[in-house]
């Protein structure tokens, strides 16, 4: 594998060139085959979780807008709506942009392809991330101490000792966050699915996530880059 070069329509984006063939000019098609795209996808970096924007894509790589702190050297995981889940290495970082270089080569086309619909046939949600802080949700005029267990743009999953019941309207408060309405979808032991009446925006809630992951790191503040 020859080293890693750029290409010259978008100096952000890593990408990685095929072996030579036989008459030793090599494929440069399949490393050089880009897209631009805007997906959501969760980023499971070194020690937290996160949402990043996917601006382009390679079989050998990704070029994201981030918002956690990441390092030259980091290993990631980019779980996409599709079911797909490659895995790779932060190789630059420029500002709120973290260019990642896959493990191996992937089909680009399969793994956005299907972001409408998982692996297993079912339709993609909205990618979620793992949480775990203290929260509350108001139903009428009571407020209740909750867990948040998980949270993607449009709905939450919480841990709560009181009894909940599918379709009840109610109202989930995060430090940070603004009250957010919701519907109960379902319950479960103490477990309830939340379905937010509007979705949060991308933006305010990957930073959210960012400045969580920032207050629990040693490093506090300065762990944010973006």
């Amino acid at each position: 594998m020859r080293p890693e070069r750029y290409m010259s329509d978008h100096p952000l984006l890593p990408l990685i060139e095929d072996h030579d063939d036989s008459n030793g000019q090599g494929d440069r098609r399949t490393g050089a085959r880009h897209l631009s795209v805007m997906r959501i996808v969760r980023l499971d970096m070194p020690s937290d979780q996160g949402l990043c924007l996917v601006r382009n894509i390679s079989s050998g790589g990704l070029m994201a807008h981030v918002y956690d702190r990441l390092d030259v050297g980091d290993s990631v995981i980019a779980h996409f709506k599709s079911g797909f889940s490659p895995s790779g290495k932060v190789v630059w970082r420029r500002d709120a942009f973290a260019g990642v270089q896959f493990d191996h080569p992937i089909d680009v086309a399969q793994i956005l392809g299907g972001d409408d619909h998982s692996t297993d046939g079912q339709t993609a949600r909205a990618p979620r991330v793992p949480i775990d802080v203290a929260a509350r949700v108001r139903i009428g005029a009571l407020y209740r101490a909750v867990k948040l267990v998980d949270i993607s743009l449009r709905g939450c999953k919480i841990e709560t000792d009181h009894p909940l019941v599918a379709r009840q309207q109610i109202v989930t408060t995060f430090t940070g966050l603004p009250a957010i309405a919701g519907t109960v979808r379902w319950t479960h032991d103490d477990l309830a699915g939340i379905a937010f009446d509007r979705a949060i925006a991308f933006d305010v809630l990957a930073r959210w996530l960012a400045d969580l992951n920032a207050a629990r790191s040693p490093d506090g503040p300065e762990r944010l880059r973006a």
